[in-house]
């Protein structure tokens, strides 16, 4: 329930070029929101009109008015701080007690009024909803922030930031940082916003999908997101219309089904165009090969030949980095349907963000697993991995991370490295956490995480077999493991292979050959069988598993892999076994699970 309070307004008009901060005297953990009507007014007339809720009980959508919430980043790109600065029309917030932002009362008017268009009134914005001077109250809000998201209805994206509408042609920083994870996946009704310079509206057309963006004053557009990032890879076509959502079939393009029926009732060949079709055809392929393996840090390699094969009706798209691995795990996130496959997508998708703060890695993304861990910021990175992890076990997403370093004494879940604010994890020269994502990767878990303790060890219920190696372990090929370092793990990229043999619990013997990453060790734990999102199993010969060893004086996980074994013949020879490790050992027993 929400109550109202008209007493706590805050005004301030742009007029009197004040900096916008909350007063001392301001309450901690209140909800607030901007009227939307005031910030239309003219230049120099606009005004922010802060209003504020108090929360009785819990966060709750009917009990508030209908909002829309902002995506952005708070370091703004260089396109949408030119379009500010030409628009000069700064408005100062106030952070910490000696540091001010500077966003604009252009960018905000932009948001505003496709909220208004939407039929909206009122409009949540970190910089203004939140006392940013106060710890307590932006405590209060962040373990709030999920259901600040959630409940939204609708969601803007500003890519470059609240400044202004970005470049839908241009990179930016939106994609990697943590807090946008959730930001862009917790509301249905999620929109981009973006310049938009062509005359009328938009259709953007790309195999059978389809997205319509709206035009509105100002040259700013939006879509929504769900129909956007198909059209990102591949440049789509693009269709400029007068009528949102009409198209009207041209003449030319009923002549050229003219055309198309004229030759299919057997008319000559005309061998300059199939040989032009043919080539296209051959530049389509190259292109999609391209967009299969590009990752952001390889696209200065190929930019200079994507161009070349670039539609010439509409640039690609690359403020969200498709090619990148956060770009094709926050589709998987959006899209699927299966909670393994969400929450699996989730675990690698944060291992790539950034932050200015290392607690915010998980804080930014909590509530998208849907638990709330404690705002403490004096926590380590690594306690609240190891926290998060024990809070989703059910599905154990981050048993597909590559081999790195894992936790002691568990040797189960990831560790991230040294921590450095605003980079992504680096394991050290030459091992960007990149190199350690599996693109896709997805399982129908068979492992059961049973408990995740600093105490009392980690438990979990799995099939077991001894493996014995046959013949020598083979490094893969330098191009693959180049290929590993620049564009990321993908689906079936490992580092070595060997022939090894499963001896299971009856003594029956599989050889079969192992990929893998990291080592071979004394046990096979298995983990699941693959499956390409909400598809049905595509690769029903391999199963991934993860090798206990013994190092360093202790039993941990060290390596992981696929073997070229079905699952359904390991089910067959295998039982299911409790499994404990604790300050170093091994302890399992058969189980009746």
């Amino acid at each position: 329930m929400a109550t109202f309070l008209n007493h706590y307004d805050m005004y301030m008009s742009e007029s009197s070029r004040n900096v916008f901060r909350y007063p001392s005297t301001d309450t901690n953990g209140f909800f607030r929101l901007v009227l939307i009507d005031p910030l239309l007014r003219g230049p120099n007339a606009a005004a922010i009109h802060v209003k504020q809720f108090y929360l009785y009980d819990s966060f709750d959508r009917v009990s508030l008015p209908p909002y829309v919430a902002i995506s952005h980043v708070w370091n703004s790109s260089d396109e949408a701080l030119k379009a500010a600065q030409a628009a000069n029309r700064p408005l100062h917030v106030q952070v910490e007690e000696n540091e001010l932002r500077d966003i604009s009362w252009h960018g905000l008017q932009q948001a505003a009024s496709i909220a208004k268009y939407l039929g909206y009134e009122y409009l949540w914005l970190d910089f203004l909803c939140l006392n940013q001077l106060s710890s307590a109250d932006k405590k209060l809000q962040i373990k709030n922030m999920g259901n600040i998201y959630r409940c939204a209805a609708a969601v803007l994206i500003m890519v470059g930031g609240i400044q202004a509408a970005h470049d839908l042609h241009s990179g930016a920083e939106w994609m990697d940082r943590a807090w946008t994870l959730q930001e862009a996946t917790l509301c249905k009704e999620t929109f981009a916003v973006f310049q938009w310079e062509h005359e009328g509206h938009g259709l953007l057309v790309k195999d059978q999908d389809r997205c319509w963006v709206r035009k509105m004053q100002g040259n700013v557009g939006y879509a929504r997101l769900l129909d956007l990032l198909p059209m990102v890879g591949k440049p789509p076509v693009l269709k400029v219309v007068s009528e949102f959502g009409v198209v009207e079939e041209s003449e030319d393009s009923e002549s050229d089904d003219t055309a198309s029926d004229t030759e299919s009732e057997g008319s000559e060949i005309d061998f300059k165009s199939a040989w032009g079709e043919f080539k296209s055809g051959i530049q389509e392929v190259v292109q999609e090969a391209v967009e299969d393996v590009a990752e952001e840090a390889a696209n200065d390699i190929f930019e200079p030949f994507v161009s070349d094969i670039a539609n010439e009706g509409f640039e690609r798209i690359e403020c969200f980095n498709f090619s990148s691995q956060a770009g094709q795990l926050l589709r998987d996130i959006i899209y699927s349907t299966n909670e393994a496959t969400r929450i699996t997508a989730i675990w690698n998708a944060i291992w790539l963000r950034t932050s200015t703060k290392e607690q915010d890695i998980v804080f930014g993304s909590m509530h998208l697993f849907r638990v709330n861990i404690e705002v403490d910021y004096n926590r380590t990175l690594d306690d609240l991995i190891f926290d998060l992890a024990s809070r989703t076990s059910n599905f154990p997403g981050w048993l597909t991370l590559g081999s790195f370093k894992y936790h002691h004494p568990s040797g189960l879940v990831p560790l991230p490295p040294p921590f450095e604010s605003n980079s992504t994890f680096e394991y050290g020269v030459l091992s960007p956490a990149r190199k350690y994502v599996r693109s896709r990767t997805y399982l129908d878990f068979d492992i059961r995480i049973l408990e995740l303790s600093h105490h009392h060890g980690q438990l979990f219920c799995a099939r077991l077999l001894q493996l014995r190696p046959k013949g020598e372990i083979k490094s893969l090929s330098l191009r693959k493991n180049c290929t590993r370092l620049i564009f990321g793990a993908k689906r079936g990229s490992y580092k070595h292979k060997s022939q090894v043999v499963l001896i299971g619990p009856n003594g029956h013997e599989l050889e079969t050959e192992c990929l893998f990453d990291g080592d071979l060790g004394w046990y096979v734990v298995v983990v699941g069988h693959p499956h390409e999102m909400d598809r049905p199993l595509m690769d029903t010969s391999k199963t991934f598993v993860f090798f206990l060893g013994y190092s360093n004086g202790r039993w941990e996980r060290i390596g992981a892999g696929e073997i070229a074994i079905s699952y359904e013949l390991i089910r067959q020879n295998t039982i299911r076994s409790h499994c404990r490790l604790y300050q170093g050992s091994l302890l399992a027993s058969s189980c009746n699970c």
